[in-house]
């Protein structure tokens, strides 16, 4: 292959990168070869590429049949039958313009005068006007002006007809409109003429090649299709049917901004053509699905040939109902899409590409390509999810000494802190980082997490419950339990590893232990990538003692002034410099100060850590809420107060 020929080949490919957007459509193509081996086993051929569903996926179920007697010349009636999926190529409807005739003399009725004037007869006078169709098929062409003489003389009689018919259909239940011409005692349909066929065929075609709106061919002569890489007699300059490339602006067209030169930009052979819109109409029906609130097409790749029909028959099964272990079952239905297809397809000579993507109009905005997605990954990630939520942590979290609570850890909580209408891009930034097995800046992922904390907090503060929000001890483990899932991945950067935890409890007692020390040091060592230096332990246990003098507070006083000292959870290095001494002074005045082993700790800690924190300023209100908010998997006993439930 020439230079000048591989370049041309990959042109489209680089226009498409170099805006950011990719989509293999290789792959595209191959479903598409698949569906068409099928079609040409059935014997439909284009006709079953090209022919669309006039019931609208059942909204519009039953069918008027303007019936016709060619014989005696008259306008019958109007039979009425319910649509059957087997009759699409009988009736060959396909969709034109909104405002224009569709393709042929069937349509979807909504308004019995308009339907039938601007569909149907339209439909019948442009077939008769376009002389190619009328001159090569003259017979059929003298039946359809006979029978456009008949309906048009009959046709108040007929508008009325369906007027009536209309008014005795069942509330939300449509019909569409179509013909049945009888002649010599024989019953024939749209789908039996050839002069339909061929024009439903041709006009199909036409877009690829065809604009409208400079009124142009763009079509290219012995030339290499950029899909199959071979050269051909002919290649179309439209055949993208995934809308995110345009040529109707300079800047994307090649040839020195000429249009009729546009068909360099992505060359496709008529053959390839028809093949994509196969593997689209694939995709739509079968590999279409959503992901928190985003749509996204599952688009698998294979090495070897032959794999792809295996591969596509598992993954159409995906919605099923599997086997689920105790966490998946309560995953969304969304997310056990790609639970299924990391456990259904095990080979590594197959990948997945996942395109998430907005529809906009006509346009497909793409929002994010994640390719190169392999099964593993996604029990990988699964898998953890899993593990992490069997951790007893979790899984029986305790609220009070005879009170747990089940605590998920799942890509909802991403969600959470980055809403659809605000975040989304860092939302698809995020998940993008996890599928892809990139590293995730943790400050990044910090500010988003405090704030969702903090938003809790002034929520508890104030004393609202809101039932679609988490409170906040949900919030504050639920952020643990994300970036300790993170941390099992590998996927923080700042970080290390993090495997399982060291031990089974979800409890700390200090019976179990020589001293409190070394009780809250085992949890630090169990958590050890969490608890890596100091200044997070004297944040921690701080926000321990607060709990418990707030706790102290409430069950003396019925209320908790110390949470105004709090700050709104705007708190910094010199604000635990400051609440230390006053959570001292406060116990002290309650007379309920039983934690002298753990000021000393934090003592400790103060002096290890320094002057100079090495923590992000966030850090603080972080840890501190940990604290605060894990205060009750710490067993003492020798105190004397009550847990206050979130």
């Amino acid at each position: 292959m020439s230079k000048a020929v591989h370049n041309l080949a990959h042109m489209f490919d680089n226009l498409v990168k170099g805006r950011g957007e990719i989509l293999d459509l290789q792959a595209v193509t191959e479903i598409g070869n698949i569906e068409k081996q099928k079609l040409d086993e059935k014997g439909g051929g284009l006709l079953e590429v090209f022919a669309e569903d006039p019931s609208d996926g059942g909204k519009y179920n039953h069918v008027f049949e303007i019936v016709v007697d060619i014989d005696n010349v008259i306008y019958k009636h109007i039979n009425v039958t319910q649509f059957d999926s087997k009759d699409m190529l009988k009736y060959l409807y396909r969709m034109g313009s909104s405002a224009g005739a569709d393709l042929t003399p069937t349509a979807k009725i909504t308004k019995a005068e308009k339907t039938f004037s601007n569909k149907i007869l339209a439909s019948i006078k442009e077939t008769l006007q376009d002389k190619s169709l009328s001159e090569n098929f003259k017979k059929e062409a003298a039946v359809l002006d006979m029978t456009y003489g008949i309906l048009k003389r009959a046709q108040e009689q007929i508008i009325a007809d369906i007027d009536k018919l209309l008014k005795d259909l069942p509330t939300r239940e449509g019909a569409f409109l179509t013909l049945r011409i009888e002649k010599k005692g024989n019953k024939h349909y749209v789908g039996d003429y050839q002069i339909f066929k061929r024009k439903l065929i041709d006009s199909s075609l036409l877009k690829f090649h065809y604009s409208k709106s400079f009124k142009t061919d763009l079509i290219g002569y012995d030339s290499v299709c950029s899909l199959c890489r071979k050269n051909k007699k002919e290649v179309f300059g439209l055949a993208n049917i995934f809308p995110f490339y345009t040529i109707d602006k300079k800047g994307y067209i090649s040839g020195g901004f000429q249009y009729d030169k546009a068909w360099m930009n992505f060359p496709v052979c008529p053959e390839c053509s028809i093949l994509l819109v196969l593997g689209k109409s694939y995709l739509d029906k079968n590999l279409t699905f959503s992901f928190k609130g985003l749509n996204y097409y599952l688009i698998p790749n294979t090495i070897y040939s032959g794999q792809l029909e295996y591969v596509l028959k598992k993954l159409k099964g995906l919605n099923e109902e599997k086997e689920y272990n105790f966490v998946e079952k309560y995953l969304a239905q969304e997310e056990r899409i790609l639970i299924n297809a990391g456990k259904e397809l095990k080979e590594n000579s197959i990948s997945f590409e996942l395109l998430f993507f907005k529809k906009d109009k006509a346009a497909l905005n793409i929002l994010l390509d994640i390719q190169d997605v392999m099964p593993s990954r996604l029990r990988k990630i699964y898998e953890t999810f899993s593990e992490v939520n069997e951790e007893k942590i979790f899984k029986k979290f305790y609220l009070s000494t005879d009170k747990q609570q089940q605590i998920f850890i799942n890509f909802g909580f991403v969600r959470t802190i980055f809403p659809r209408d605000t975040h989304n891009g860092y939302f698809l930034e995020t998940i993008n980082d996890i599928i892809s097995d990139k590293k995730i800046d943790y400050k990044f992922l910090l500010k988003p997490i405090v704030a969702y904390i903090t938003d809790a907090f002034k929520r508890m503060e104030k004393g609202i419950t809101d039932k679609n929000k988490d409170n906040y001890l949900t919030a504050t483990i639920k952020s643990f339990g994300f970036l300790y899932y993170l941390n099992r991945m590998n996927l923080i950067r700042e970080r290390k590893e993090a495997g399982p935890v060291k031990t089974k409890s979800n409890v700390w007692k200090k019976e179990d232990f020589n001293s409190e020390r070394e009780m809250f040091e085992d949890f630090f060592n169990t958590y050890s990538t969490f608890f890596d230096v100091p200044e997070k332990k004297v944040c921690f246990l701080e926000g321990y003692l607060t709990k418990k003098l707030l706790n102290i507070q409430y069950n003396n006083d019925k209320r908790t002034p110390f949470l105004a000292r709090l700050k709104g959870l705007k708190l910094t290095k010199k604000d635990m410099e400051r609440l230390f001494p006053e959570i001292q002074n406060k116990l002290t005045e309650y007379n309920a100060n039983y934690y002298r082993e753990t000021e000393e700790l934090i003592s400790s800690y103060f002096i290890e850590a320094g002057n100079s924190w090495s923590i992000p300023d966030l850090d603080v209100p972080f840890y501190f809420s940990l604290g605060m908010n894990m205060a009750s998997i710490f067993i003492i006993k020798k105190e004397k107060e009550d847990h206050i439930d979130d």
